[in-house]
């Protein structure tokens, strides 16, 4: 990112080292919606898409109540709480282990927000009660109430090209950007 004039000169300095090919603007890349703001420098990144996907799967079974927060406060899992008889039926463990996977992606890539909340529920993957697939519930629930929130990517310093012979011990003038 960075004034357009920059960002293309970068681009001419990197093809002219590396074999490169481009394939355009970048507003979608592996199910993430990049939104650029060229004026204010800014790139935000937000997942609607697997958002709408977790959702069709359980609109009508999503609490009716809001919450503040993704998770209940102070939720832990202990897989010694949930006996054989607490396990959840075959299908509602497959659901589960499903959205807790989606959820696992949705943190990588846009929202850090969730990440204590699905990492609890991450430790019943294989083992699973109501509790926790209410739990899931709750955070869907909440993921629904601020799916149009990512994350919110900032230019504060342009990126220079320099060239740098140590970089490539192949090649007497190697480019790299740093």
């Amino acid at each position: 990112m960075g004034t357009r004039k920059v960002v293309e000169q970068a681009v001419v300095d990197i093809k002219e080292a590396f074999n490169v090919t481009t394939q355009g603007s970048l507003d979608d890349y592996l199910g993430c919606k990049f939104t650029h703001d060229y004026r204010n420098r800014t790139t935000y990144i937000t997942q609607l898409h697997l958002i709408e996907k977790m959702l069709g799967k359980f609109g009508p079974e999503l609490p009716k109540r809001t919450y503040l927060t993704p998770g209940t406060p102070g939720y832990t899992i202990s897989l010694k709480d949930v006996t054989d008889k607490d396990v959840l039926p075959e299908i509602k463990m497959e659901r589960y282990i499903s959205v807790v996977g989606m959820l696992l992606y949705l943190v990588k890539n846009s929202r850090p927000d969730i990440s204590n909340s699905v990492r609890e529920l991450s430790k019943s993957m294989t083992k699973a009660s109501m509790k926790q697939y209410n739990e899931m519930l709750r955070i869907l629930k909440h993921v629904d109430q601020t799916k149009h929130h990512g994350l919110k990517m900032e230019v504060t310093k342009a990126y220079e090209i320099v060239k740098d012979p140590s970089f490539a011990m192949t090649s007497k003038d190697s480019t790299k950007l740093i």
